[in-house]
């Protein structure tokens, strides 16, 4: 860029000197010019006014006939005189003009001087802002390659936040599913250990109702032993799809088990009474015969 600008700045920096120099040379000539037509102006009219003083002198002294005009050889002092003072201030104002003109080429060749330095430093200027643009562009470019890893990091988090909504709405929708399915077991399992307490009220009332019926008994037991069981494995089988109902699964299996096991016992004890009862009944029925 500097190296772009610095011939036309060269150009226009001596273009401008030139161009400079010759408007305060014209500048000088016009003054001059006018200055030595205003002196001559004077003279003419300083001519004119003595003549026209002298006329009147003239024409005041009646008594006296002399001409108009003074002779040429009168006038010609005079007029040799006028000339000579105003050569003479023609010369100062040279001599003036001259002390002005060096004056002013001191003044020129030092505007020139700090002209340059001020060409000097807008190089230097133009230079450093030349380096700044040089880092700009590669903070710049530095930009443009952070904000395309962001724009792709952005993208890959935006698929990935996708990916996690949709599996969020999946597990929604399996855990709505499996939450339903567990009601379901929790319901059957409910009306499992309705059944199961109906089916052990009915089994005391059985053994209440005497020990005649043992073998209607020992059948109901067993079906009952069955449901049980099979209450048992519903149990097991629900309580792999319901992890939170796993204690009141195990305690209703508990029950199941201790209900079992005093139907069991009650069995026991009413064949053992039923074994003590048969030979003594078969002792009667023997006696009869």
């Amino acid at each position: 860029m500097v190296q772009a600008i610095s011939v036309p700045l060269g150009s226009m920096s001596g273009a401008f000197s030139a161009s400079l120099m010759g408007l305060m040379s014209s500048l000088f000539t016009g003054l001059l010019a006018i200055l030595v037509d205003k002196l001559n102006s004077r003279f003419v009219e300083s001519v004119k006014t003595w003549i026209y003083n002298k006329n009147s002198q003239t024409q005041s002294e009646k008594e006296t006939e002399t001409p108009l005009f003074y002779p040429s050889s009168s006038l010609e002092p005079l007029t040799h005189q006028l000339i000579q003072s105003s050569f003479t201030r023609i010369n100062a104002f040279c001599h003036q003009t001259e002390e002005y003109l060096i004056a002013m080429d001191s003044k020129l060749e030092a505007f020139k001087n700090r002209l340059a330095q001020g060409f000097d430093l807008l190089t230097r200027e133009i230079t450093k802002i030349n380096n700044v643009t040089d880092s700009v562009n590669q903070l710049n470019e530095t930009i443009i390659v952070s904000n395309e890893q962001l724009r792709h990091e952005v993208e890959n988090t935006r698929q990935e936040l996708g990916k996690l909504n949709t599996l969020s709405l999946t597990l929604s929708e399996n855990i709505t599913h499996e939450v339903l399915i567990n009601r379901q077991d929790i319901l059957q399992l409910n009306a499992l250990s309705e059944t199961v307490s109906q089916r052990l009220e009915k089994y005391k009332q059985h053994l209440d109702k005497g020990l005649l019926n043992t073998a209607n008994n020992d059948r109901e037991m067993s079906a009952i032993l069955n449901e049980i069981k099979v209450a048992s494995d519903n149990l097991e089988t629900s309580g792999r799809y319901n992890k939170e109902n796993i204690d009141r699964i195990l305690t209703i299996q508990a029950i199941c088990h201790d209900a079992g096991l005093v139907s069991l016992d009650e069995i026991v004890k009413a064949k053992h009474y039923l074994e003590t009862l048969l030979p003594t009944n078969t002792a009667n029925i023997n006696n009869v015969e």
